[in-house]
């Protein structure tokens, strides 16, 4: 027996993972990986390879290789380390636990009362089934186990000694079964904790005591074990109320510790300790009992947290309120706060601080302290590290111990500047504040909404992205109703690198300002905590979005602040959004993304000079006048989907429009292409010109007049700039309103980015593994297995560091080796309307069929799908029948009863041929082949139909898979839809349509994907079942000496290799064959498909290997 090597093996990298050489006896082992290393690098390929010993007794072989923990982006693990404290109660669902796929088993969540000896409360003795309970059936073998992970628990930031604490519940009659308790600490497990051997009819508590050094640096999760014993009776373990304490998990993204908080419009931040006795409360005015607590807010105003010391709380009992995870403060840090501690029976007060190091005790004080709220100052002198700010109170012996805080503040030089990367995403407000933070020196602040603001006649309607199939975002704005003349409010962005391209740095946003009374829009660039203004709008501008763009043009780091000042009315609503900082860094992509207005609407392009009435509109589903413009959009082909188009009713002939794009960097390479569809459909079709403008010169790119039929036609255009540059698209109306123009899927072909100079570092950054490419020029290629095929995917980066070279995987399955990049020259181009790579990319990221789930309309309600903007009424949710006779379930599939959901069409007052659309979440792509089913449900006299539609981003079409039509009976179908790996990211749609009559109501239930569309990343391999032999995507390395084979029952030589395969005995497995020809030392290397990069370090490659041999 010679060497079994394996190989992690990335854009940059081929490393060594795991070794094992000589005999090891005849049997089947399993080894174990942590892909640590290949998370923090991206995507990455498995390498087998085997190298021959002395003779031909040395076969080694390879079987059922599989990946298990937070592996890829749809992994049903779910990171809920962003407390310090956390608790599983089970309460409503399973709180992110999960069962393994490969145990024999499952934990489950009982939905009714189980019968025997299972539990009929939950561990706190609340009557139910709120908790989770593995049944052992007789009939499982000994050892045979459930096994159930938890969330992913992320590194946390102030790792701490810590416990974890949990109910369980022991029983079983004859059988010793066990349960067990496991540590999963970066794929590395350890038994932490194993139930007593005793059986038991009452819950019982755990507690598992954890060292700093265990949580240090690693992403864990726990792992429960149920383990059939030998006897032949039945048996139940459950578990209840799972808990970590403060310092297990201290998750989040440090912050600056520069922000009061004062908890007017929130806790600011501040989370409550979920293992402690009761919680703060938030409350404005005086608390609920006399004698006690503040009577306002410090400052005669406002919200403050205080302790309700009322019944049913006792002497004793504690809570705890802790801070955001803090960045390490510089020496002369302090802070101050203002308390309340007035009451005969007050307990006690104590801030600390929560560090890596421990628990540093900064404040305590007991007992009362007089009437008023009272400061105190805080030195963080002692504190080193990262940390987070817990304050702790302590009730007394009666309700009179009432004790509240207020206005939490940082001294100015608590931390140093954070700043963050030179190049960030747009701020859309979509979630949250995107990093910006409210300026506390002002008189009031923005507002995040989405939809109209709350006043008549000002404000938006809408954020920048209207009709998205997403749904409506959010943007920030002043509100006028309140407050005086002049009043204003600051927005601060995060502290921006210093820009290593000043010359090119810019910064444009959206804004609207509507209304009579609208006062004054500045903006400023912060540079050392001093502002310069850089632009400043005064008065109203129109009831539209305004784009608007400016060179920072400095050289040292800097933060954007915008502010809004109030006008002599609640008329003066003024809005914000959508800013971005592009093109400030060396690193940044000489082109923008492609443009599909799609996610982000008119994603950075924005609306130029127009005269006359005709104007650029962003629309979907056909345009508002017949016999011109496009039924669907170009992305999708589907009334979905969204385009840019001149509306012609409206003005006179030779109006113009003009859109314009976001700022390009020039082409690295010259003759960059740009390319965009195009629709000029209609009888007086105008013309359409495209422009490429490098300051106020303007140079004429491409032009068309006149009906170019009813198809998206395609059109490229060479790009000759040398310095950055716009472009910019004029529509000229023609002489009536069958002149609509429309234009959509604008992109930039980012090859001619490459610096070919540096080709060793541009290969992984352009062409990373997945990348799907098209023949180009050939500038060198080896042919190793026949010519190439129409497309292809990159397999390999095989030596980038010195020759460029790149393997591709053909679509007709052939492999070729090219050589990237000479004399400014390359043979691949990617092909970007695929969405696979485009770096960097707006295209939102499928989401796994398996993290959505089943959609059963209960309490999931929609469960992530949306209805349909574009349609002509809506679905609903209902229950207990529809309320027209003769038509319609009476009950649900689910549940089967009247108190079950479903989602049906109501056609009473609807007309014949309207229709009803409900889509789902953008998808990612499934791994293999599978399956959609759904119940169906369509009964009545006047039935209409029933379609099921599927758009694929891999072809840019919509296919109607499934449909029905007409009455079905009374009683609920099942329905199967079929899902290939061809369809890309992928979107599903119902669409009811309604019949003739009343009687038509259509209904739809319990939609859920198979199992095999969610192995949409890190498949398991066991090459072939029992019938045919699979690589199942593995192939040759091409440089090495001999060959993996595939094989079946024993290898061709005695006392070498094994009997039978690993995974049912009957199948396929990978071996190296020793006998002659090969000679000692040959080696064979069979390599992975390309895989996502895991999303943590928290995953595990396993497989079995045999070495056995003389």
């Amino acid at each position: 027996i010679g060497t079994l090597n394996v190989y992690v093996k990335t854009a940059t990298t081929n490393k060594v993972v795991w070794t094992q050489a000589g005999n090891k006896g005849s049997a089947w082992l399993s080894a174990r990986i942590p892909l640590a290393t290949a998370a923090a690098v991206g995507n990455f390929q498995i390498a087998f390879e085997g190298i021959r010993g002395t003779s031909f007794t040395g076969d080694i072989a390879i079987d059922d290789m599989g990946f298990y923990g937070d592996c890829c982006a749809g992994s049903t693990t779910t990171n809920v380390c962003t407390a310090p404290s956390y608790k599983a109660s089970f309460t409503s669902s399973t709180d992110s636990f999960y069962n393994a796929k490969s145990d024999s088993a499952d934990w489950v969540r009982p939905t009714s009362a189980l019968s025997g000896a299972a539990p009929k409360s939950d561990g706190t003795g609340s009557p139910g089934t709120q908790y989770l309970v593995s049944y052992l059936s007789s009939t499982l073998a000994n050892g045979k186990k459930s096994v159930l992970f938890s969330p992913l628990f992320a590194n946390p930031q102030i790792p701490a000694a810590c416990s974890i604490q949990f109910y369980y519940w022991k029983y079983y009659s004859s059988t010793i079964s066990t349960s067990t308790l496991e540590l999963l600490v970066n794929g590395k497990s350890s038994t932490i904790w194993t139930a007593p051997a005793t059986s038991s009819t009452t819950w019982r508590t755990a507690k598992v005591s954890l060292t700093k050094a265990q949580l240090t640096g690693t992403n864990y999760q726990l792992v429960f074990n149920a383990i059939r014993g030998s006897a032949s009776t039945s048996s139940y373990l459950a578990i209840d109320e799972v808990s970590y304490s403060a310092g297990c998990c201290a998750g989040g993204t440090a912050t600056c510790a520069a922000t009061a908080v004062g908890f007017e419009t929130g806790l600011g931040g501040y989370t409550q300790d979920q293992t402690d006795t009761f919680e703060w409360t938030r409350r404005t005015g005086s608390t609920t009992s006399g004698s006690t607590g503040p009577t306002t807010g410090q400052g005669g105003k406002g919200y403050y947290m205080y302790i309700e010391t009322s019944s049913p709380r006792r002497a004793g009992d504690t809570a705890r309120l802790f801070s955001p995870y803090y960045s390490p403060p510089v020496a002369t840090c302090d802070f101050s706060f203002w308390s309340n501690m007035y009451g005969a029976t007050i307990g006690s007060l104590t801030v600390s601080a929560l560090t890596s190091n421990g628990t540093v005790t900064l404040w305590k004080a007991s007992g009362s302290q007089g009437t008023g709220w009272k400061s105190a100052t805080v030195s963080l002198t002692k504190v080193t590290t990262a940390f987070r700010l817990q304050f702790e109170a302590i009730a007394g012996s009666s309700f009179t111990g009432d004790i509240a805080i207020d206005t939490i503040t940082f001294g100015s030089s608590c931390c140093a500047v954070k700043s963050t990367s030179c190049y960030v995403e747009t701020a859309t407000f979509d979630i949250g504040l995107s990093l910006y933070t409210q300026v506390k020196t002002d008189n009031t602040d923005w507002t995040r909404r989405t939809g109209a603001t709350t006043s008549t006649a000002t404000g938006p309607s809408q954020d920048v992205t209207p009709n998205s199939p997403f749904g409506n975002g959010y943007y920030m704005y002043l509100e006028t109703s309140s407050g005086g003349t002049g009043n204003n409010a600051r927005l601060l962005s995060p502290v921006f690198n210093k820009p290593t391209t000043p010359k090119s740095c810019h910064v444009n946003f959206f804004y609207h300002m509507y209304g009579s009374t609208i006062g004054t829009l500045n903006v400023y660039v912060v540079v050392a905590s001093t502002p310069t203004k850089v632009f400043t709008k005064t008065g109203a501008v129109g009831n539209y979005w305004t784009w608007k763009d400016f060179y920072v043009g400095r050289s040292t780091p800097f933060q954007l602040m915008f502010e809004a000042i109030r006008g002599t009315s609640f008329t003066g609503d003024i809005a914000l959004d959508q800013i971005s900082v592009r093109h400030c860094c060396s690193e940044s992509p000489c082109v923008l993304p492609p443009t599909d207005f799609e996610t982000g609407g008119m994603q950075g392009w924005y609306k130029g000079t127009q005269s006359g009435g005709a104007g650029w509109n962003l629309d979907s589903g056909g345009t508002v006048s017949v016999g011109t413009g496009p039924s669907a959009d170009a992305t999708y082909g589907n009334i979905t989907g969204h385009y840019m188009y001149l509306e012609t009713s409206p003005g006179s002939t030779g109006d113009t429009a003009q859109l314009l794009s976001p700022m390009y960097l020039p082409p690295r390479v010259s003759g960059g292409k740009m390319t965009f569809s195009y629709h000029m459909l209609g009888s007086t079709i105008g013309t359409l010109k495209l422009f490429m403008m490098v300051g106020t010169t303007k140079t004429m790119l491409w032009s068309k007049s006149g009906n170019q039929g009813s198809l998206w036609l395609k059109a490229s255009v060479v790009i000759t700039a040398t310095t950055d540059y716009q472009l910019m698209f004029e529509a000229t109306k023609g002489t009536s309103f069958t002149g609509d123009i429309a234009i959509d899927d604008i992109k930039v072909d980012p090859s001619y980015c490459i610096d070919w100079s540096t080709v060793a570092s541009q290969i992984p950054k352009f062409f990373p593994l997945g990348t799907r490419v098209v023949r180009g020029k050939d500038w060198s290629w080896g042919n190793q297995d026949g010519g190439p095929g129409a497309f292809g995917n990159i397999t390999g980066i095989l030596s980038a560091t010195t020759t460029g070279w790149v393997r591709v995987r053909w679509t007709n399955n052939h492999q070729n080796s090219y050589r990237m990049g000479a004399s400014s020259k390359y043979d691949l181009y990617r092909v970007d309307e695929y969405k696979i790579v485009a770096p960097p990319t707006t295209q939102t990221p499928g989401t796994s069929v398996c993290k959505l789930g089943k959609t059963d309309f209960e309490a999931s309600g929609l469960n992530s799908w949306t209805q349909s903007k574009t349609d002509k009424f809506d679905w609903t949710i209902d229950t207990s029948g529809t309320p027209s006779t003769a038509t319609g379930p009476s009950v649900d599939h689910t549940l089967g009863t009247a108190a079950g959901h479903y989602l049906y069409i109501e056609t009473s007052s609807t007309g014949t041929g309207d229709n009803a659309v409900i889509s789902s979440p953008l998808f990612a792509q499934v791994y293999a082949s599978c399956s959609m089913t759904f119940w169906y449900h369509m009964y009545g006299s006047a039935i209409g139909t029933l379609n099921v539609k599927i758009f694929s981003y891999s072809n840019s079409i919509t296919t109607t898979p499934w449909t029905k039509t007409g009455n079905q009976g009374n009683q609920w179908s099942l329905a199967t839809v079929p899902l290939t790996k061809s369809l890309g990211n992928f979107m599903v749609m119902f669409e009811g349509i309604d019949g003739t009559s009343f009687t038509g109501d259509i209904a739809i239930d319990d939609i859920s994907f198979s199992s095999a569309c969610c192995q949409n990343c890190h498949p398991a391999v066991n090459f072939g079942s029992t019938t045919a032999a699979d690589y199942m995507g593995f192939w040759e390395e091409g440089f090495d000496k001999t060959n993996w084979d595939l094989k079946r029952g024993s290898t061709s030589s005695s006392a070498t290799g094994p009997s039978a395969d690993h995974t049912t005995g009957t199948g396929f497995y990978a071996y190296l064959e020793t006998s002659s020809p090969s000679r000692a030392g040959d080696n064979a290397v069979l390599v992975s498909p390309a895989y996502l990069a895991p999303t943590t370090a928290g995953c595990t490659m396993t497989f079995w290997y045999h070495m056995y041999g003389t």
